[in-house]
């Protein structure tokens, strides 16, 4: 529970910290370090906040064993791509279903239509 409440923390935070793209790979303790850089820069109490709970679940997930500062939290940083990527197929099939029940719904709406005709005719 609160490794997934950790890894819906991060990724909004990862979308709002700008990051060089001239660094080729960044641990999730340099994100979060840039990000509390950032924070203060912009004066953003919310995103520090963020942040601070993040590392505090991070030293508790630590504690229970479900993570490890020796791989730099590499588990949970891929954890939390495999989310993202699965967010994404889960919104393209989302919009699959919507355009598919639109379409049906007008199918529903013409039928109703020719039956409503059909009924004033009788």
């Amino acid at each position: 529970r609160l490794y997934n409440a950790t890894k819906a923390l991060i990724i909004p935070v990862l979308k709002e910290i700008p990051i060089e793209t001239s660094i080729a790979r960044l641990s999730l303790m340099d994100v979060l370090e840039t990000g509390i850089l950032y924070a203060e820069s912009t004066d953003n109490s919310d995103l520090t906040s963020q942040i601070n709970k993040i590392l505090e679940n991070i030293q508790k997930l630590e504690g229970m064993g479900k993570v490890s500062k020796d791989d730099n939290y590499e588990s949970l940083v891929h954890a939390v791509a495999l989310e993202v990527a699965n967010r994404n197929e889960i919104r393209m099939r989302q919009r699959k279903e919507i355009a598919r029940l639109t379409s049906t719904l007008a199918k529903l709406r013409e039928h109703q239509g020719y039956v409503k005709v059909q009924i004033e005719d009788y």
